[in-house]
């Protein structure tokens, strides 16, 4: 660690919404172009909102508030919630959820991936949507407080983000009100310098809920007109606001070792309390704010005088502001006036509560990036209290550039009860690019849904019409950052233009939840051409290491040609002894270079002479030996009488009764249900393709001089099988289906066997068969062109999933190969194949995040509610324990009490009725234990069968299992049971130890699941 960098904090992700903004993006153009996000609200909006007319009449009303946009929209399938759940969760922690998702992304870091651990320190504002829910009857008579408490408590932000996100590191939740955010930041730092963990969150979330309405001001506190003034003559306070900001945070060191994009630095941090030392316990107190200033600075390193800006706590009260400069200018000294800039982002949002450090923290960050300070706004003279001449600051009206270097800024939070923390941040070390032009590269895109991925599409072509960072980064970010997720894009796309095109155009794929196997198809004589892998040749350094392995064994100028490119020798495209050569030779590099991608096969099928390659990567022959036999094949074949092959789109049945008249000819290869192709001497192959053409059936010359798998071939069969019997064959390591019999075997480290392969039938079809049979959806075709695949999806016959991808273009295909190799790759990703991503040189960018697809969820009963949260009973009603349910009689049938058993579910999970799985347990389906013990409970009240605890954990979890266990219990006869009267609440003692009774039958229970 350099003296540079030691010590120092980066911020290599950030996100965050405010009033008036969804984003980082947005609250920039808001601070930069002076505008407010506060809004000021009509009557009639008012009491559309529930307002009460004699609360909008009270004289201290003021009709207006900066509220956060949309906090009752969650994309709750994302972070595993059931509707339900998502309905109770405070809007605190699921906006904190994405906001943290989004920082994450935003630093190019996924969790699944990072090596090390990852802490949280977070905190929360108020807790009104717990008091909402509290006063909404249908709720509080549905769900246990405890279950409520666990839903939006202030203790489970910070644990529940670790568990929702995967974080391993210490989970913190921060208390310190108003100075809650950066106090966060600040334990974060701590926690990282100290080695706890290795990169941190830290934010805050501040909502009031309902939202949509104004407040009763408070003298000195809250602003009578809906202004805040901070730093004017005219303030009288701030107006109450919210927000959420999450900064990721890495050691400096390591951001920049990683090749992690930052936006700035944190050079020091500090925390202390006012203690007693003050007029009264909300008040402020100069001598620890200054203190706080002052240790914060000399932990950074830095001179105040190199402080260029200074973000205040700024509430605008009459009192608080000449307090909090007295205090800042104690800690700078006598510096010159006017020379450093001052203000607030209370002045354009309120005061954000918990949040609110955090809100100037990230008006820092965007300003040290962009070079440019917002103004504060509503500052038109100085509070009288306030002698701006005698201090270093002056409060910025107007938006100013920041030319000064280094930038940097100063950053205050001051909360209630007198906790006060500064930070001193830097702008970002300038780094040379590494990357500075566009080429061919693989950009990968997956989500949770379909309408998430389009939205991930769209984001991504608009940002890369900008022009921003070359392609190369943002496919490193993309493939480095971002996790993956069940629906998948990928393009190859050459330069930004071209990749706006393409994901114009691109469509979504599904991968299935399990990684699939992939089958390795190696094709046969009459695939290769010339050239067909010099593309990859001149671009790929793995498989250019292992072509040249086996050139260096043996090659001639047609070999040569035809895997390194140039001009192909008359006739040597088509012959044997070059042909099959050097197919060879393509499809081991290919081998090699797929392997280096991670993808390795789960099984092999060879085409003809193909099933030399599959068995080298199957470990029967090392590369020298497989090659060794090629050659010898190849060569031999160019000794033998004339022959050739016919390709012919007919069944083998009708083939057969066609050859019954040409003696010469045989069936060389089943390749599909009509797809057969005859082999046999010159003469009598150009008479049979007469004869079809006569007869409407359009057939094809297998481009191959030889007449392979017929008896033409049988000069050489003994001289193949003492070569064969002099090499070391080996059992092969991974499954082979056979060309030969088209079944899977074990039996390759015979002379027989290879002896067979050449002279018998190629099976093809039964081989792909066998291969379905046994599950294998995925093919990848590993040589050049595209017949293997093509023949796979012919003999799927139907089969569902099937995908067969092809690693080369075919010769009449003019797209270059490394582009038809990137996208292949990006089609098997997209399969849910796993990729070892290569290293390369870029560094990780900021691109957009993921783009959540939310709704509604409300569940108290407010004008945001949203049917997902209905509760089960009309409000003020205690059903009897069978009229919500089909009437139970001695008849009732599985059937029936199965729909019973859903709609109780539901209740709890969520989702229609119809939609609850019959086999599927409630643990797997989102319930915790807290809610199948009010799930047990539910049971016995509205079908009247007491179910404990355990047996339903244990022995019943599904709805299956347990319709069987209730109807079993029921009595032959049931009448509804009255209503009964409410009873009285519960002491807190009973309530004590029914919860500890609960927390036993749990841990018997899980005891016995473990």
């Amino acid at each position: 660690m350099s003296p540079e960098t030691e010590g120092r904090i980066a911020i290599t992700g950030m996100a965050c919404r405010f009033p008036g903004a969804r984003d980082a993006s947005e609250f920039w153009d808001l601070l930069v172009s002076g505008r407010s996000g506060i809004t000021r609200f009509s009557r009639d909006e008012l009491l559309a909102e529930g307002v009460d007319a004699a609360e909008i009449d009270h004289p201290d009303y003021v009709a207006a508030a900066a509220d956060v946009p949309g906090i009752d929209l969650f994309d709750a399938k994302f972070f595993g919630c059931t509707d339900k759940a998502a309905g109770l969760l405070d809007p605190q922690h699921r906006l904190f959820l994405e906001t943290a998702w989004a920082a994450l992304e935003d630093g190019a870091c996924d969790p699944a991936a990072f090596s090390g651990s990852i802490g949280v320190f977070a905190g929360q504002g108020s807790d009104d949507y717990r008091r909402l829910l509290g006063t909404d009857p249908t709720v509080a008579s549905t769900y246990s407080p405890k279950l409520l408490d666990l839903s939006t408590g202030k203790d489970f932000l910070a644990t529940r983000t670790a568990f929702s996100l995967g974080l391993t590191g210490p989970a913190i939740t921060v208390q310190t009100a108003c100075s809650t955010s950066l106090v966060a930041v600040h334990l974060a730092c701590q926690s990282l310098l100290n080695g706890e963990c290795d990169t941190a969150l830290a934010g805050a979330v501040a909502l009031r809920a309902p939202q949509g309405r104004g407040y009763l001001r408070d003298e000195g506190m809250a602003s009578d007109d809906g202004h805040c003034r901070v730093f004017d003559a005219d303030a009288n306070g701030s107006l109450p606001s919210g927000g959420v900001g999450v900064l990721v945070l890495k050691p400096l060191a390591d951001a920049l070792a990683d090749g992690d994009p930052v936006h700035a630095v944190i050079l020091g941090s500090a925390v202390n309390n006012d203690g007693s030392g003050k007029v009264g316990f909300s008040a402020p107190g100069v001598d620890r704010q200054a203190a706080v200033i002052e240790e914060a600075l000399a932990v950074a390193g830095v001179p105040a005088e190199s402080i260029g800006y200074v973000e205040a706590h700024g509430t605008g009260t009459p009192l608080g502001d000449p307090i909090e400069v007295a205090a800042l200018a104690r800690a700078f000294g006598p510096l010159p006036a006017e020379s450093c800039w001052l203000g607030s982002v209370k002045s354009n949002i309120g005061h954000a509560d918990a949040a609110a450090g955090m809100a100037g923290l990230v008006k820092v960050v965007l300003a040290l990036r962009h070079g440019v300070v917002p103004p504060s706004l509503g500052f038109r003279s100085a509070n009288p209290e306030i002698d701006f001449a005698a201090t270093p600051f002056r409060v910025l009206t107007e938006t100013a550039p920041w030319p000064r270097e280094p930038r940097r800024a100063g950053v205050s939070s001051f909360g209630i009860g007198g906790t006060n923390a500064h930070v001193v941040v830097e702008a970002a070390p300038v780094r040379p690019d590494p990357s500075t032009s566009d080429g061919l590269e693989l950009l990968v895109l997956s989500a949770r849904t379909p309408t998430a991925l389009a939205a991930r599409r769209e984001d991504l072509a608009g940002f890369l019409r900008t022009g921003a960072p070359d392609l190369a980064a943002v496919a490193h970010t993309l493939r480095r950052g971002r996790a993956e997720f069940g629906y998948r894009t990928a393009i190859a796309a050459v330069d930004r233009a071209d990749a706006v095109e393409q994901l114009a155009a691109a469509s979504g794929h599904a991968a299935p939840d399990d990684p699939p196997g992939v089958v390795f198809l190696y094709p046969g004589g009459a695939a290769q051409h010339a050239g067909m892998s010099a593309g990859l040749y001149q671009g790929e350094p793995v498989f250019r290491a292992a072509a040249d392995e086996l050139l260096d064994l043996h090659s001639s100028p047609a070999v040569d040609a035809l895997v390194r490119g140039g001009d192909v020798p008359e006739g040597g495209a088509t012959a044997p002894g070059s042909a099959l050569v050097g197919l060879f030779i393509v499809e081991y590099a290919l081998t090699r270079l797929w392997e280096s991608w991670g993808v390795r096969p789960a099984a092999v099928l060879g085409h003809s002479s193909g099933e030399y390659a599959a068995a080298c990567a199957a470990g029967v022959l090392t590369p020298a030996d497989a090659l060794r036999v090629v050659v010898f094949r190849g060569s031999r074949m160019e000794d033998l009488p004339p022959g050739r092959m016919l390709a012919v789109p007919l069944t083998e049945v009708e083939v057969l009764d066609r050859l019954a008249d040409s003696p010469e000819l045989v069936v060389a290869a089943v390749n599909a249900a009509e797809s057969v192709v005859v082999a046999g001497p010159h003469t009598a192959v150009a008479a049979f393709a007469a004869a079809l053409t006569a007869d409407g059936v359009d057939a094809q010359v297998v481009g191959l001089d030889v007449a392979s798998h017929s008896p033409l071939v049988e000069p050489i069969l003994p001289a193949l099988a003492d070569l064969i019997g002099e090499l070391p064959l080996r059992p092969p390591t991974l499954p082979v289906v056979s060309g030969a019999t088209g079944q899977w075997s074990d039996d390759l480290t015979t002379p027989e066997y290879w002896v067979q392969h050449l002279r018998g039938p190629v099976r093809f079809r039964d081989a792909i068969q066998t291969l379905l049979a046994a599950g294998h959806r995925t093919f990848l075709e590993v040589g050049p062109g595209r017949m293997l695949t093509s023949l796979a999806r012919r003999n799927a016959d139907g089969a569902s999933g099937v995908v067969a991808v092809s690693s080369l273009p075919h010769s009449a295909d003019t797209r270059p190969q490394p582009v038809v190799f990137r996208g292949a790759v990006g089609a098997l990703w997209c399969a849910g194949v796993p990729m070892t991503w290569p290293e390369t040189d870029a560094r990780s960018v900021h691109l957009p995040t993921y783009p959540f697809d939310r709704r509604s969820f409300w569940a108290p009963a407010h004008p945001h509610s949203s049917s997902p949260l209905d509760p089960p009973s009309p409000p003020g009603t205690r059903p009897t324990r069978t009229s919500a349910m089909s009437t139970p009689s001695s008849t009732a049938d599985l059937d029936g009490v199965r729909a019973d058993l859903r709609k109780v579910v539901s209740d709890f999970l969520g989702g229609a009725p119809e939609e609850i799985p019959g086999n599927v347990t409630f643990l797997d389906q989102g319930a915790d234990s807290l809610v199948i013990a009010q799930l047990a409970r539910a049971v016995g009240d509205r079908l009247g069968v007491r179910i404990p605890f355990r047996q339903l954990l244990v022995k019943y979890p599904t709805v299956d299992t347990l319709a069987v266990q209730v109807l079993s219990l029921r009595p032959t006869e049931q009448v509804p049971e009255p209503v009964e009267p409410e009873e009285p609440a519960p002491s807190v003692v009973t309530v004590v130890l029914a919860q500890l009774e609960l927390m036993r039958e749990q841990l018997a229970a899980l005891r016995e699941r473990g």
